[in-house]
C-alpha cells in the first residue's frame, strides 16, 4: 500500500493505511509470481440499505435484514412496533443472503419476539461451562413471524433464526 510492505502488519494497521480522506487516493501494488499490478483506489461512500421494510398484501409486513450491523436490532424493533401499533399481525423476516455480523444483534433481533427469560441460545465449548443467553424482553411483539433463509444465511443471522425456531 503506497509502497509499504504488509508483511507482519495487523488488520488494524492495514485498515489505517487504506483509510484515506475522500479527496485522497491509495496505490496498491500486487505482486503475483513475476507479474506486478498497480491499482489506484479513491475512497467513496455507498449507501446500502441494511434494513428494507415493506407491506405485502393482506397487511403482512416484510422486513429484509441484509447484515447484522451494530444497532440494526433496535432499528428493526422500532419498525416492527410501529407496524404492530398499526394493526399488522404477521411479519416475514427475510434473512436470505445475510452473512451475519455482530453476534449480539442477532440475539437482540430474535429477542424482539421472545418473552422475558426465554432462552435465546446455549453455547457449549469444550473445556468450558455452558453459557446461556436469555431474553430480557418484558414487551415482546405479538406478531406471528415467518423467517426466510438460504445457503448464504450465516453467523449472527443463523443465531437469530435458531432462537426463533427453538422458541
Amino acid at each position: 500500500i503506497d509502497g509499504r510492505r504488509l508483511t507482519g502488519l495487523t488488520v488494524s494497521q492495514i485498515d489505517k493505511l487504506l483509510n484515506v480522506p475522500k479527496s485522497g487516493s491509495v496505490t496498491l501494488t500486487v505482486i503475483r509470481d513475476i507479474n506486478v499490478l498497480q491499482v489506484e483506489l479513491q475512497p467513496t461512500t455507498h449507501d446500502l440499505a441494511i434494513l428494507e421494510p415493506g407491506i405485502l398484501p393482506d397487511n403482512v409486513a416484510y422486513l429484509r435484514v441484509r447484515k447484522m450491523t451494530t444497532g440494526i436490532a433496535l432499528e428493526a424493533r422500532r419498525q416492527l412496533h410501529a407496524w404492530e401499533a398499526s394493526g399488522v399481525k404477521s411479519v416475514v423476516l427475510d434473512l436470505r443472503d445475510n452473512g451475519g455480523g455482530v453476534f449480539i444483534e442477532g440475539l437482540r433481533l430474535a429477542e424482539s419476539f421472545l418473552k422475558n427469560q426465554q432462552t435465546l441460545v446455549h453455547i457449549v465449548r469444550e473445556g468450558s461451562a455452558a453459557q446461556s443467553f436469555l431474553s430480557g424482553n418484558d414487551d415482546p411483539l405479538k406478531m406471528r413471524v415467518a423467517v426466510l433463509s438460504n445457503a448464504r444465511t450465516a453467523s449472527a443471522a443463523e443465531i437469530a433464526i435458531a432462537a426463533l425456531v427453538d422458541a
